[in-house]
């Protein structure tokens, strides 16, 4: 194999990095790979990068390579840097080393709004994860040092291969969600979607366009007719639309309330992905997304009372795909709002 020729575009060179997003290895599904640039990232269910705020210019990503002639080994390393120690920025340090036994993955966005992965390649995927190297604090012993009360914190990993970069669709959406803040959601992949599953005509069947006040669909358990409990449509708290459905077993606390959306007809083993907008009523315990009577790792407490979103993936596990909304806590209470469900195959 000979070397091949190397172009280089007129973009500028800028050095430091902006932003730095992590995420445990495990909650990495699958990542697809194209020409040397990642392409694609297919996540475990709901759950994403975390964007983590260091310094101004306080990220640096480095790969040192060791070894002669074809045998050349990488230690990447991603480090960043934090002024002002806090009890939050402890929480981080505790959560990065907890996460180091099973692994991290880095996403670092550089001065040319380039995306890259470290801790992932094609070979060994997640094996090579990052991991805490190095968790230092200096409080300083004069306060005109340069970096006094600063917590410095290297993640890192070995590896045969090279940090890949992202495609310019995929830097893109990087860009565009970091810009708009607020954890807008990052655009992984060009996945497409099969027709709506969920086609019953209910208060929360707003993605079919079919929406009304009804509960056709669902069912329930523990909830219509257990005490003063409440399963229904109704049009004072919703999200999107007219109406949303009301799932509250406050009045007599019942093991198992919950509602049920059943999709019948799916594939075993398929994906399906499940979105839908929930806010909690306020008082009482935790709720739950379960499917099929296996509790997923979505939650909602009784702080969450404005409506957000959730996107969920999951192979279905049978031929039905029972999604039940479920009390999730010791005192079987507390109650939910849910709207904008849809239910699609993941082709």
């Amino acid at each position: 194999m000979s070397i091949g020729t190397f172009t280089r575009s007129c973009n500028k060179n800028v050095a430091g990095n902006l932003a730095v997003l992590l995420t445990e290895a495990a909650n990495i599904d699958s990542v697809t790979v194209s020409g040397g640039e990642v392409t694609a990232i297919s996540m475990v269910g709901s759950a994403t990068f975390k964007q983590v705020q260091a310094n101004i210019d306080g990220v640096i990503r480095t790969e040192e390579g060791a070894g002669l002639r074809n045998n050349i080994s990488y230690t990447h390393q991603v480090e960043m840097f934090f002024s002002h120690p806090s009890a939050e920025l402890n929480a981080l340090r505790d959560s990065l080393t907890a996460a180091s036994s099973c692994g991290i993955v880095a996403l670092v966005v550089d001065g040319n709004g380039k995306t890259w992965l470290s801790g992932y390649n094609e070979t060994d995927g997640t094996d090579k994860a990052l991991y805490v190297q190095q968790d230092n604090l200096n409080s300083g012993q004069e306060s005109n040092e340069e970096d006094v009360q600063e917590v410095d914190i290297i993640l890192e990993s070995d590896s045969g291969y090279q940090d890949l970069p992202f495609d310019d669709a995929l830097n893109t959406s990087i860009s565009d969600a970091l810009a708009a803040g607020g954890g807008s959601p990052i655009e992984w992949s060009s996945a497409t979607y099969g027709p709506e599953l969920h086609t019953s005509a209910n208060a929360a069947s707003d993605p079919n366009g079919n929406e009304a006040d009804a509960t056709t669909g669902w069912t329930s358990t523990g909830l219509a007719g257990t005490g003063a409990n409440i399963f229904q449509s109704q049009s004072a708290v919703k999200n999107v639309g007219s109406y949303a459905l009301q799932l509250d077993a406050d009045d007599t606390p019942t093991s198992g309330a919950m509602g049920v959306l059943a999709i019948a007809g799916v594939t075993t083993g398929y994906t399906y992905r499940i979105t839908f907008d929930w806010r909690h009523k306020g008082s009482g315990g935790d709720w739950a997304l379960y499917i099929n009577g296996a509790a997923q790792p979505v939650t909602i407490t009784n702080t969450e009372t404005s409506f957000n979103s959730v996107v969920y993936e999951i192979a279905s596990p049978s031929t039905t795909l029972n999604i039940q909304i479920r009390e999730n806590n010791v005192g079987n209470d507390g109650g939910v709002f849910i709207d904008n469900v849809s239910v699609k195959e993941k082709l």
